[in-house]
């Protein structure tokens, strides 16, 4: 909240925070559900077996911290991979990371579902086969990923709108939606031995 106090403070203009909660006076905060999101993906994930899942992030606060608690509310059990934000860094902890334990991988991103899909490819892993993995955010390129991405997917306009209304009404926290979109980089648990 820190961040926004300062600007808020210097501008003379109405002010709205995007993937925020601000419980600031003075301005309007837009998130998605993201806690709602994560549940989304683990009984997604849960109905296909699923019991144990690596969940991809670079931080466990905000919004990441929500999807991943989300992922536990589904009731499943979660290993956390902790992945630097640099992408060079990123792809070679993707090249070196274990994943024989668990039989899905939850990003709290559709970009590091994406990088993540490419280095499972060059390790011969196969998606779904052999490791399901979904993202979030719903970005159109995960439609052309290999395979197609399954995310959680939120409605990047509807946050866009949502914003720019809060800019001329009283200062306030909006939730945006989230829905699944399944794709085929998720399938049916395979026993792991």
């Amino acid at each position: 909240d820190a961040d926004y106090v300062s600007p808020r403070q210097e501008m003379k203009i109405p002010l709205a925070a995007c993937d925020a909660f601000s419980r600031e006076a003075g301005f309007s905060s837009v998130t998605v559900q993201d806690r709602m999101g994560g549940r989304l993906a683990g009984e997604h994930l849960k109905s296909l077996g699923h019991s144990r899942v690596t969940c991809i992030t670079t931080n466990m606060i905000c919004d990441d911290f929500e999807r991943i608690q989300g992922i536990r509310d589904a009731g499943l059990q979660t290993d956390l991979f902790m992945i630097s934000g640099d992408r060079t860094i990123m792809r070679e902890q993707f090249r070196k990371h274990d994943f024989s334990h668990v039989t899905a991988v939850f990003c709290v991103s559709d970009r590091q579902a994406m990088e993540l899909l490419c280095i499972l490819h060059e390790r011969g892993i196969r998606v779904p086969e052999d490791l399901s993995v979904i993202g979030f955010d719903g970005i159109e390129a995960g439609i052309w990923a290999v395979p197609p991405l399954t995310t959680i997917a939120q409605d990047l306009e509807a946050k866009a709108e949502t914003a720019i209304a809060s800019l001329f009404e009283d200062p306030a926290s909006h939730l945006i939606d989230v829905e699944l979109t399944v794709r085929r980089s998720t399938g049916y648990a395979k026993t792991i031995l």
